[in-house]
């Protein structure tokens, strides 16, 4: 109802919250929730809908983490919700026991995320431990001029992992932004960048992803020794 991804989530119980001061309760397909407070709904299409901030907490706390944070750059990115708001409705839920879930994911979040495909390979990235990466990064030439915003960077070692999502170039479209995108990796080559791009399969196989941005590392330092890895 609000528009934000839910990733991987088991549909086999309907979580709902209480609209009023009643008890709540389970049973095989479905979930109850008590009120969390006033306050804490606002109509969808004259239907009441629990805000954004609970919508986010309660996906990681159900759903887990990374559910939780992909939900979140979503409502960070479209501005349904704010770091505050996130934080306050962290402390309403303080005695919950996943409310773990739902800080983590609060603190995983990062509203220049552009879509699903891009929070999960933050994440992946993040957990393969190869050092600080940076997302949504512009790229200029030696006149200031912007080539690229990039998806992430590894500054230091000059690498650069782009997501690539579902993207069809078979009509005159695709042809063209493929050609653009062709023009833009060779400007960005031309500037001395080591270029990864994976895709949504490989999100799945992060050894081999790990393995291929250590194989740019390791062009970048034979071919520019100054740059550290």
């Amino acid at each position: 109802m609000l528009g934000l991804p839910v990733w991987r989530a088991s549909l086999n119980r309907i979580h709902v919250t209480r609209t009023d001061t009643g008890r709540g309760r389970r049973c095989a397909d479905l979930q109850i929730h008590k009120r969390q407070g006033p306050g804490a709904f606002r109509l969808v299409d004259g239907v009441p809908c629990v805000l954004p901030a609970p919508a986010v907490l309660g996906t990681a706390m159900l759903c887990g983490v990374e559910a939780g944070v992909i939900a979140a750059d979503a409502a960070l990115a479209a501005h349904l919700v704010t770091r505050q708001e996130l934080d306050i409705w962290l402390a309403r839920l303080t005695r919950h026991p996943t409310v773990s879930a739902g800080r983590m994911a609060v603190e995983l979040a990062d509203g220049r995320s552009e879509s699903p495909g891009e929070s999960r390979t933050r994440l992946l990235l993040r957990s393969l431990g190869l050092g600080d990466v940076v997302a949504q990064v512009e790229i200029r030439d030696e006149n200031g001029r912007l080539v690229a915003r990039v998806d992430f960077l590894y500054e230091p070692q000059r690498t650069i992992v782009e997501f690539d999502g579902l993207v069809k170039y078979g009509d005159a479209d695709g042809r063209r932004a493929l050609i653009a995108e062709k023009r833009r990796e060779d400007q960005l080559r031309d500037l001395r960048y080591q270029i990864v791009r994976l895709t949504w399969a490989e999100l799945d196989r992060p050894l081999v992803l790990q393995r291929r941005i250590q194989a740019a590392f390791a062009r970048t330092a034979a071919s520019h020794p100054d740059c550290g890895v």
